[in-house]
C-alpha cells in the first residue's frame, strides 16, 4: 500500500481542504521524509516528529496541524464518556515542537463513521488517562506504544 491509500491520508486531504477553504496556505511537512519514517525536527537537544502540515496566513501567523483519522470515539461505559487516543510519544513530540518553534500545534480528529471533525490545540488538551500495558496495547490498539486519551 502506498502512502496515499487508506483512511489516514483521506482524512488529511479532508482537513487540508477545510483549512485552505478557510484562507490558509498549507505546506505538507509529512512528505519531508522519503525513508518511510516520520519527518523530524533536528536540534542539538535531539529530534521530534513534525506534524502533518503547517498552515500559514498573515494573521494569526503559522500553525502546525496533526491529523488523526478515527472510525469513532471509544466509549468508556463506567465513566459514561467517549474519548479518542493516540501514541503518547507523538503527543510529547507535538508539545516539544510547539515549544521549540514557538508555533501552535493543533490536533484535528476526523471521525470517519460520523463525519465529525474535532480540533484542539495540543498544549491545551486534557489528557485524561493512558494505557501502558503492552498486551492490552497489542490486542486493542495494534501497537506497543503507550496511548494517551483525550
Amino acid at each position: 500500500m502506498s502512502y496515499g491509500d487508506g483512511p489516514g491520508p483521506e482524512s488529511e486531504r479532508l482537513i487540508r481542504e477545510l483549512i485552505t477553504k478557510s484562507g490558509w496556505s498549507v505546506v505538507e511537512t509529512r512528505k519531508a521524509s522519503d525513508d518511510g519514517k516520520a519527518p523530524m525536527l533536528q536540534s542539538d537537544g535531539g529530534a521530534v516528529r513534525l506534524p502533518d502540515f503547517q498552515a500559514v496566513r498573515p494573521e494569526p501567523g503559522p500553525q502546525y496541524v496533526e491529523v488523526k483519522s478515527k472510525g469513532e470515539a471509544i466509549e468508556f461505559g463506567v465513566e459514561n464518556s467517549v474519548r479518542h487516543g493516540y501514541e503518547r510519544p507523538k503527543h510529547h513530540d507535538y508539545i516539544e515542537m510547539a515549544e521549540a518553534s514557538d508555533t501552535p500545534v493543533w490536533l484535528f480528529v476526523h471521525e470517519r463513521n460520523t463525519g465529525v471533525v474535532l480540533r484542539q490545540r495540543v498544549r491545551d488538551m486534557d489528557t485524561v488517562g493512558s494505557v501502558t500495558d503492552e498486551d492490552t496495547l497489542r490486542q486493542a490498539f495494534n501497537t506497543t506504544d503507550p496511548i494517551v486519551f483525550f
